[in-house]
């Protein structure tokens, strides 16, 4: 019952994906809701997220978020008994003392033909009911509100919101991975890359770990590249450069969890195994294999596949704790690409293609001039131009996502 932000980010990440693959609505509607969800409840007036939502108030677990039966018979009337199949309140559904969380077991379009109604009246019920229970909901009393402002989390929740922005093209949740972005940059970022993990009360605390700068590090690049705004790659790459100068241990070619002259208890921890969140150096060698990619230095390249072959001996036998290695592994072994679109119409390419799965391809937009080395003399104002480029050799440009996919073989 407790609402984590790291859960609701991994999770909108997640459908976002699916979506491309599968093109399902429900997968869709879990994208939206779980936004609607964090801006709602988690979401500070500055655009910052907090931490969590408690599982408890008034002493017992739970109680804000279950139904009793006649609850909801009072509630929903006549539309008890079809609420009650769908949400499986029932044996399926029962969590204790007479209470029942609200749990689907079916699609909405295996529901509707079991129920002989049509699918998009079957949606329009759920919006309703859904609508009468929260209405209800927010008369009881709320579980505690955790306020801490954590540099990782909300660097996620801020790439979650970008992903979203990306497969379903709403300008909203783009202002608000930019005004995230703004508030990281303004508060817990210094000018030489050094990053705070948390802003707490108005104030930034602590020295950021390696999870903070992972995961920052990882929002500033996608921002570059879905924005096309040279802004954020050279955020990315200062803050890389101070990663690498401050956490980088050369003999075990590796990134320590600390600043390596922070304040360090026993030993330097290095944290390679993934664990509710992906763990910090995987996530770090991801970062340094895009930014090889996209920023022309092939050091970084380099480093990212050290670190990665360093990871691949226990893999067979800790698969579910390295499973951030295992993808950056695919993405060394097999071809990739880097796809540049540029031109007065490259954001609306840029979502067409992004309706696809593609995760061997790495988009970067332009929609002006650009300094950045992937984006230099690209630009045109007179057309939108495709070039497909594979370890920085970048082949002529062509006019269409058609040409593009042709020369990559899809």
């Amino acid at each position: 019952f407790e609402k984590m932000l790291y859960d609701n980010a991994q999770l909108v990440s997640l459908y976002c994906l699916a979506y491309q693959v599968y093109k399902a609505p429900e997968f869709k509607k879990v994208v939206t809701q779980t936004l609607d969800f964090v801006r709602r409840e988690l979401r500070d007036n500055s655009g910052f997220f907090y931490a969590s939502l408690d599982a408890d108030s008034e002493g017992e677990e739970g109680r804000f978020y279950v139904w009793k039966k006649d609850e909801l018979r009072l509630l929903l009337k006549d539309d008890y008994a079809l609420f009650s199949a769908y949400y499986n309140v029932n044996s399926n559904g029962y969590w204790e003392n007479g209470n029942y969380i609200l749990l689907r077991t079916m699609t909405d379009k295996a529901f509707a033909e079991a129920h002989a109604i049509g699918v998009d009246e079957l949606r329009k019920m759920v919006e309703r009911w859904q609508t009468v229970l929260l209405e209800h909901r927010e008369k009881r009393v709320r579980p505690m509100l955790d306020h801490k402002i954590l540099t990782s989390w909300n660097a996620m929740m801020g790439s979650a919101f970008l992903n979203a922005y990306l497969v379903f093209n709403d300008e909203e949740y783009l202002q608000i991975a930019l005004k995230n972005a703004l508030n990281i940059e303004q508060h817990v970022l210094g000018e030489s890359g050094d990053l705070m993990h948390s802003f707490t009360n108005g104030a930034p605390k602590i020295d950021g770990y390696l999870e903070d700068y992972a995961h920052v590090l990882r929002f500033f690049i996608r921002l570059f590249q879905f924005t096309g705004q040279d802004k954020w790659l050279h955020k990315a790459q200062t803050i890389l450069r101070f990663v690498n100068l401050n956490f980088w241990d050369e003999e075990k070619e590796m990134f320590t969890f600390n600043h390596q002259e922070g304040a360090v208890f026993i030993t330097h921890h290095y944290e390679v195994y993934d664990n509710v969140i992906p763990c910090s150096n995987g996530v770090m060698a991801q970062n340094l294999w895009i930014m090889g990619k996209i920023s022309g230095n092939g050091n970084w390249m380099e480093q990212s596949l050290k670190m990665t072959r360093k990871q691949m001996n226990g893999f067979a036998d800790q698969f579910n704790g390295l499973t951030s290695w295992g993808v950056l592994a695919m993405l060394h072994l097999e071809p990739s690409y880097e796809l540049v679109v540029t031109g007065p119409h490259a954001k609306k390419q840029l979502h067409e293609i992004s309706q696809e799965y593609l995760p061997d391809v790495q988009p970067v937009l332009s929609t002006q001039e650009s300094n950045a080395e992937i984006l230099q003399h690209r630009f045109s104002k007179h057309q939108t131009q495709f070039f497909v480029c594979t370890n920085r050799v970048c082949q002529m440009p062509v006019a269409s996502w058609v040409e593009a996919r042709k020369l990559m073989g899809k």
